[in-house]
């Protein structure tokens, strides 16, 4: 008669060994490498498999983007795979910083510093203290701007919205991203500060 637990107990105490450790180490270099898939059916992915599954979440992020800030979606980029020191592997996905960028309202009584990351407010939202008010340029004036601006100008006097509710959509992008991949690739997303506490 075969004893199942015995024989568990051996490869365990085998994978335990130093021997052991390097033989499992290199064979889940070698599946990651290769982009294997493992007796439990988990696949491990490799290089080509991160590549094409960042290029797929880039795609999701991009069909999130509130149609406001679409246009910055077009720099979103994945980086080439790095291989970390435990043989996995990460790719950092990145807007470009001067599409995240956005100029404050001109005021010539008050100087407003600008957004640094408008996917993330608009991701997140926000609530200010208080207005503020200026000329929002590269705009044409609609109702109440009209007052100080002319049909046709392209900027506008406004007054700041106070409060903006988060849409998340970031959050969304990476729960539709796990559906798809996460759990059958052994993969992880993981969203930047930005994305889950960014304060102006």
């Amino acid at each position: 008669m075969i004893d199942a637990g015995a024989i568990l107990g051996k490869l365990q105490a085998y994978a335990d060994t130093p021997a052991g450790k390097r033989k499992i180490k290199t064979f889940l270099n070698e599946a990651r490498a290769g982009g294997k898939t493992l007796a439990s059916g988990t696949r491990i992915a490799g290089p080509k498999e991160m590549s094409r599954m960042a290029n797929a979440l880039v795609d999701l992020i991009r069909q999130k983007l509130p149609q406001q800030i679409a246009s910055t979606g077009t720099t979103l980029k994945a980086s080439a795979p790095v291989k970390n020191p435990d043989g996995s592997y990460r790719v950092t996905l990145s807007f470009s910083t001067e599409a995240l960028h956005r100029d404050s309202l001109e005021n010539d009584e008050h100087e407003y510093p600008g957004i640094r990351n408008i996917v993330a407010l608009f991701n997140n939202g926000y609530h200010a203290k208080d207005y503020a008010y200026g000329w929002w340029n590269g705009h044409e004036p609609t109702g109440a701007a009209i007052e100080f601006s002319l049909p046709g100008d392209q900027y506008a006097w406004v007054r700041s919205r106070k409060d903006r509710d988060g849409l998340y959509f970031m959050q969304e992008a990476v729960e539709a991203f796990n559906a798809l991949y996460g759990a059958e690739n052994d993969v992880t997303v993981t969203l930047g500060s930005d994305y889950v506490d960014f304060e102006e």
